[in-house]
């Protein structure tokens, strides 16, 4: 039986066997003479809707004692939370964004987080107690950014469909979902989703570490 170091050694030396799980579950399909002992690593990356995302920052805004606390905070307009940490008289504000948050109809937290990374200018606005204090701020001058996701696009999502001879107004739809049986709202990845691939967590779990948009991060646990 290979052990996992046996197959990081094969991955290092660029000999291991390496499928997608879509490729993977053809094959079975497919009646392939194929086992465990033939395969190293089944690769289950995905790309979907995200739910319930938020980033941490702590974003400089003034020079130290130049406003006493933020009380309200917006980010190219997007209105944030201060905390969850005190930002008394530092200058500097510990926000949380919400990816959900709207600055108008054209913009909101998920554009925001896309600025960000991608190094662009971040008009920032700050509400203290008697003034207003203005900044400019990029990626760079953030001394802490991480963004955390409850519900990403790793697991298949109810199907929803409406019953009804009338159009429903729903959040899971755009136009409402026109009946009866004739649409259905579903969010997911198919088959090739991690979660999907590993029901009891044999794999995935609290510190998985993953990549996402190409970036580090790592599982924290369950998620909502």
């Amino acid at each position: 039986m290979k052990t996992i170091a046996d197959i990081d050694e094969k991955i290092r030396a660029g000999s291991a066997t390496v499928y997608t799980a879509m490729e993977f579950k053809r094959l079975v399909r497919e009646g392939a003479d194929i086992s465990a002992a033939d395969v190293d690593v089944v690769t289950t990356g995905t790309c979907g809707v995200m739910s319930g995302t938020a980033a941490v920052l702590s974003v400089p805004v003034a020079g130290p004692g130049t406003f006493e606390r933020a009380e309200r905070i917006w980010l190219n307009g997007v209105p944030c939370m201060p905390g969850p940490c005190p930002n008394e008289r530092l200058g500097v504000v510990d926000l949380i964004a919400s990816g959900t948050a709207h600055a108008g109809a054209g913009y909101g937290g998920g554009h925001l987080f896309r600025d960000i990374v991608e190094g662009c200018g971040i008009e920032v606005v700050v509400e203290a107690a008697d003034r207003t204090v203005e900044a400019d701020v990029t990626i760079d001058d953030l001394t802490f950014a991480r963004l955390f996701t409850t519900r990403t696009a790793c697991k298949n999502y109810t199907a929803y469909v409406n019953t009804q001879a009338a159009r429903v107004k729903t959040i899971f739809s755009i136009e409402g979902l026109q009946g009866p049986f004739r649409e259905v709202s579903v969010s997911g990845c198919g088959e090739i989703n991690p979660l999907q691939n590993d029901p009891m967590g044999l794999a995935i779990g609290a510190g998985t570490p993953i990549l996402l948009n190409g970036s580090p991060g790592i599982v924290t646990g369950e998620g909502t």
